[in-house]
């Protein structure tokens, strides 16, 4: 950060020290704002004079007679109304002058009322309607918006033809209706009381007859709660009926599967009674014959082990000779490591010896227990033998129980028993059968008897309706005579058809009630212009000011910090231009909520503005700049700063949330008409987040794209048409793992980059010509499928934009590629002593770098 401020301090006094630029820099700080402030001065209330606006009347109705409304001109009743309107410059003419001032541009538009309008107009009441019509004739060429207002000019007019047609016919209708009234007031009152006794009398047959239904209800209902818990009964017992024969099934299955398995166990049992008999036989025979091997290996074992130790201890003899041999050869050898090692052999002999010898007692002491052992084997062996033999008799006694008694018996138990669980299931079985009768039964007669008591209520309801309907006529027959309701329609003894002409011209008043409002059509405005104009604010200083920074006096400075540096040196003008911007809307009337959050949201909005387009600018150059342009382009109509974003097509609808201008119009609209819960702080939030991606994309890339900055300034200057900057940048650096290659295989490096190159160059060329027809026939085509698919134009002018974008950049790749292929070329023309030192500097560079960090 000293870096920068280094920086920064150094651009400013350049800037003092230059008078003609520091009066550039005012003027592009203040110029931006005269576009919003002439705009709002320009629309503050453009629909205050539309009185000024020439619309010609030609009246050409020859009127029409009716039995209903008696004489009728339409074309005069019209002509009435708006000689009284102010909406409009309404200029009354003939035909031929309004015609040829609608042609000249004089007047905006003219309504020829045509002769038959009054005759058509009463076809409605005869039957044979015909619409009546007139005649619109509109200039568009004079402009958009005054189209619009010419039109609803014709809604107006519309509106006054229909409530004068209404009036009149209303108040025609109003006076035969108040004769009529007069006719039929005395056959009224003769009526009346007839009516009210016939009426008392229906009404008490009627109660007669809803006391009896009542009844029916009553006892209807009573039957089905009787049918209910009788069905609960039967279900009861259904169920205890299906948990008894499950039970039962259940026994009778266990009762078969033992019986089915009694005989294979009782003649599995008999066979495994006599294998066991077998094999215990057996085994006595091999346990006494083992008896005697095991005396015969004892036997044996006990020479093996006399002969063993006598070996053993001739062994120890030799080896206590040997360690003595040694110990005399070591006392003669100097002294050193050798003589260490062999006395350290001599004494792991020794204690081997000594182990060998305590093994060898051990076994001398253990030929007493070897003996006795196979004593005692020998009598364990006669006692076994004696055990199973008494076993095996015992075993045949209880066999023969088994096979003549026992089995017998219970096949027989297992039979009959399973034959009385089979009948009893099968009678639990049939009860439950003639249950779910009984009970589908009852839900028959429950429902039956639900829906008749359902209709019996809905039958008293239907009474007691029709009571309360016979109070209501009654009560109104008898208030007919003595109502004043109508009084106030048509005065106190009848009907006043001027006041029902004028209820029937305008029956309802919409009363508006405004929110958030503001003081002027040029403030609701006010925040689109405000975009605008710090959108081109901060473009117009990317212009005119330099991107590049020169490192006059800060010799050390790296990409990242002039690209920081430069865009807050930058920020300090796009925030005045705020500043000025917000201050002269204020003065010029413009009313806000809040004036401190008026200028803040303002500053945001515009360095966001700055940090989107100076990322472009000095990242893509001249191409960055173009986007910049686009972007203003497609925000105008997609951020809803015109028009609602309903109102716009899908593709916008789509897009809108993307575009910063979304959020910073919004935003201000929130500072000048009012804030709604946190809707200011959304925005805003969006304004700084879009300012920190850039901002970390910038810092990020900038030194990634130093090199393609510095080949898209050397092709402009190479062209002499467009003016561009020289790119102040670190010197162009070759790759070290590239140095290494060309000092260590010198001669292969420099065949193989200079045949890179010339293919390169080969290909370049028919590339570029086939880059050029995709460019011309990708869109072409690609016009001609959305056109077959009805896409909308906006989707078709934004697909030939991003196709456009695709162009470009891949022309820049391409571009970068031939610039870094001929960089490389140009390593090849070096010496082999130059590359060492070329390369020695790298390293000393990159220690020393590494060093001051």
């Amino acid at each position: 950060m000293k870096t920068i401020g280094k920086l920064l301090q150094r651009d400013f006094k350049r800037l003092i020290k230059a008078p003609a630029a520091l009066i550039v820099v005012i003027v592009l700080i203040i110029l931006p704002s005269l576009y919003t402030w002439f705009n709002v001065a320009g629309f503050w209330n453009p629909y205050e004079h539309t009185g000024n606006m020439r619309v010609c009347i030609v009246n050409e109705d020859a009127g029409a007679q009716s039995d209903l409304t008696g004489s009728l001109n339409m074309g005069d009743e019209i002509v009435d109304e708006l000689s009284q309107n102010t909406q409009l410059g309404w200029a009354f003419t003939d035909r031929d002058e309004a015609l040829e001032e609608v042609r000249s541009g004089k007047a905006y538009a003219a309504f020829i009322i045509p002769s038959d309008f009054s005759a058509d107009t009463l076809t409605l009441l005869t039957g044979d309607f015909q619409q009546p019509t007139l005649q619109y004739y509109v200039n568009e060429k004079s402009g958009g918006v005054s189209t619009k207002v010419t039109d609803s000019g014709a809604s107006s007019l519309d509106q006054t033809i229909n409530d004068s047609f209404v009036s009149v016919v209303s108040e025609t209708i109003a006076t035969k209706f108040d004769e009529a009234i007069q006719c039929s007031d005395n056959k009224i009152s003769a009526t009346q009381n007839d009516v009210v006794a016939k009426l008392t009398d229906v009404q008490s047959s009627m109660e007669s007859v809803e006391s009896t239904v009542s009844q029916l209800k009553d006892a209807a209902s009573t039957a089905s709660t009787k049918a209910q818990d009788a069905k609960g009964s039967l279900q009861q017992a259904k169920d205890t009926i299906k948990t008894l024969q499950g039970e039962l099934e259940t026994s009778s299955q266990l009762l078969t599967s033992t019986q089915a398995a009694l005989n294979p166990f009782a003649l599995s049992l008999m066979d495994t009674f006599d294998e066991s008999s077998a094999l215990a036989s057996q085994a006595v025979a091999q346990a006494n014959d083992s008896v005697g091997k095991v005396s015969s290996s004892i036997t044996s074992a006990e020479a093996g082990v006399s002969g063993v130790v006598d070996q053993a201890n001739a062994l120890i003899e030799l080896n206590e000779s040997v360690v003595a041999g040694l110990n005399t050869f070591a006392q003669t050898l100097p002294e050193g490591a050798e003589k260490d090692a062999l006395f350290q052999s001599i004494e792991s002999l020794k204690a081997q010896n000594e182990s060998l010898r305590t093994v060898t007692q051990g076994v001398e002491s253990s030929y007493p227990s070897i003996s006795q052992a196979a004593d005692d084997i020998a009598q364990a062996s006669e006692k076994t033998t004696s055990a199973l033999q008494d076993s095996l008799n015992a075993h045949g006694e209880y066999r023969k129980v088994l096979v003549e008694e026992t089995f017998p018996a219970l096949n027989s138990t297992a039979t009959n028993l399973a034959n009385s669980v089979s009948d009893l299931s099968k009678a639990a079985g049939s009860q439950a059968i003639l249950v779910d009768k009984g009970i589908a039964e009852l839900d028959q007669l429950s429902a039956a008897l639900d829906q008749t008591a359902q209709t019996l209520s809905d039958t008293a309801g239907l009474f007691n309706d029709l009571a309360g309907d016979f109070d209501s006529v009654k009560t109104d027959i008898a208030a007919l005579g003595i109502s004043s309701t109508l009084e106030q329609l048509v005065g106190e003894d009848e009907i006043d058809p001027q006041k029902v002409s004028d209820f029937m011209f305008s029956p309802a008043k919409i009363d508006t009630v405004s929110l958030y409002s503001v003081n002027s059509y040029g403030s609701a405005m006010a925040p689109l212009f405000m975009n605008l104009t710090l959108w081109i604010g901060v473009f117009m200083l990317l212009v005119i000011l330099r991107q590049e920074v020169d490192r006059e006096g800060i010799p050390n400075l790296t990409a990242r910090q002039s690209y920081l540096g430069r865009l807050l040196f930058l920020a300090v003008f796009a925030g005045l231009q705020a500043v000025v911007c917000c201050t002269g809307n204020l003065i010029l009337g413009v009313e806000v909520s809040s004036a401190a959050l008026f200028y803040a949201t303002s500053i945001i909005a515009s360095l966001t503005y700055l940090c989107i387009q100076y990322n472009l600018s000095v990242l893509l150059q001249h191409v960055g700049k173009g986007l910049c342009v686009v972007l203003i382009f497609v925000q105008i109509p997609g951020a809803t700063g015109l028009y609602p974003i309903e109102m716009t097509p899908e593709f916008f609808q789509i897009i809108y949330p993307l575009f910063p201008f979304t959020y910073g119009i919004n935003a201000l609209r929130e500072t000048i008409a009012g804030f709604y819960g946190l809707q200011w702080l959304q925005c805003v939030g969006m304004l700084v987040l879009f300012l920190g991606v850039f901002l970390i994309v910038g810092l990020l890339l900038r030194p990634y794209f130093v090199n393609l900055n510095r080949m898209v300034a050397s092709r402009i200057k190479e062209s002499d048409l467009i003016n561009g900057e020289e790119a102040e940048l670190p010197a162009r650096r070759y790759r070290s793992s590239l140095l290494f290659e060309a000092i260590a295989h010198q001669q292969e490096f420099r065949a193989a980059i200079v045949e890179r190159f010339n293919e390169f160059k080969h290909r370049y060329e028919k590339g570029k010509r086939f880059a050029i027809a995709l460019a011309i026939l990708v869109p072409v085509l690609f016009t001609l499928f959305m056109i077959l698919i009805g896409a909308e134009k906006v989707v078709i002018l934004t697909g030939w934009l991003v196709w456009l974008v695709l162009v470009i950049l891949f022309a820049l790749v391409v571009e970068f590629i031939g610039d870094r292929l001929e960089h490389e070329v140009s390593l090849s023309s070096y010496s082999e002593q130059e590359l060492q030192e070329i390369y020695g500097a790298r390293i000393l560079g990159s220690s020393k770098k590494r060093g001051d960090k």
